[in-house]
């Protein structure tokens, strides 16, 4: 279990206190304006817990419904960026999907494709009045009516790395857009269509294990956004020092005789025909 409270230190101060300051690396990736503005993008941090990789994703990507591609792209260009060196030449050594855990996260931005906001705010208010009576069942249905038209849940055939990720069942009213410091949706003149901007989301490896306790809500109401939250639990990987201790034993140990027989085929005769008890192996 990995259990992070943060008080006055930041998220990636108390990861390094935990783990160890050269087992947790942190890399931010601009996307806003081409790449030069931090104004959207992500953080990530990279850590090892025993002998098991993980690597945090926090994002902020473009907001608004006809935005959808550039979220696509900006999701790629994340994994694609993250944790190497810019420059022209440089070889993409430290790949994300190459960790065992992956997490990604933050203020998406996917909105509902094509709905209007009346039919969103009606649906949404007769989930509420059946949650109200006890009709839990039928304000599911409701629930999975809005979801239809999730433009993320829509979207993960055509990004590479959106379709690896998988996320818990959403049993929660969308996080975004409220009137703050109360439950109403947006009454601005913008009038913006409820969405579930915020999400959660994992990617486990083959052959690892994870299990997601519980993905929700809660009632932050300052914030013009409901914050989410879930609790996962992975099984670490951890290495048989002793039979790694040996391997390396092993391995010192026929170094030198594997180089010596390297350095024996580097003067062979060019000519194979040759008997080799005329022409032994000579050895440097």
């Amino acid at each position: 279990y990995l259990f992070f409270f943060f008080k006055q230190k930041t998220a990636y101060e108390m990861l390094r206190s935990l783990v160890g300051s050269e087992m947790c690396i942190r890399d931010s990736i601009k996307i806003g304006y081409s790449g030069t503005l931090g104004n959207k993008g992500a953080s990530a941090i990279k850590l090892f817990v025993e002998d098991s990789s993980l690597c945090f994703i926090n994002c902020h990507l473009d907001s608004d419904e006809q935005n959808n591609q550039f979220r696509l792209q900006a999701i790629g260009d994340i994994h694609n960026r993250a944790f190497q060196q810019e420059g022209v030449g440089k070889v993409k050594k430290d790949r994300i999907e190459a960790y065992d855990y992956k997490f990604l996260f933050g203020d998406l931005n996917f909105r509902l494709a094509g709905d209007t906001v009346e039919k969103v705010k009606d649906l949404i208010d007769e989930y509420r009045r059946l949650i109200e009576t006890g009709q839990t069942t039928k304000a599911e249905d409701f629930l999975q009516l809005l979801q239809r038209n999730d433009q993320l849940v829509r979207s993960r055939r055509f990004s590479e790395f959106l379709s690896r990720y998988n996320e818990a069942a959403i049993n929660f009213l969308p996080t975004f857009k409220f009137d703050k410091n109360t439950d109403d949706y947006d009454t601005s003149k913008k009038q913006r269509v409820p969405a579930w901007c915020d999400r959660i989301l994992f990617w486990a490896a083959e052959g690892t294990v994870i299990n997601q306790k519980f993905y929700t809500t809660r009632r932050y109401l300052e914030s013009d956004h409901r914050p989410v939250t879930a609790y996962f639990t992975i099984e670490v990987k951890k290495a048989d020092q002793a039979k790694k201790d040996q391997i390396v034993k092993e391995i010192r140990e026929e170094a030198p005789m594997l180089m010596a027989m390297e350095d024996a085929d580097l003067v062979k005769p060019e000519n194979t025909d040759l008997d080799e008890d005329l022409y032994p192996i000579s050895k440097k």
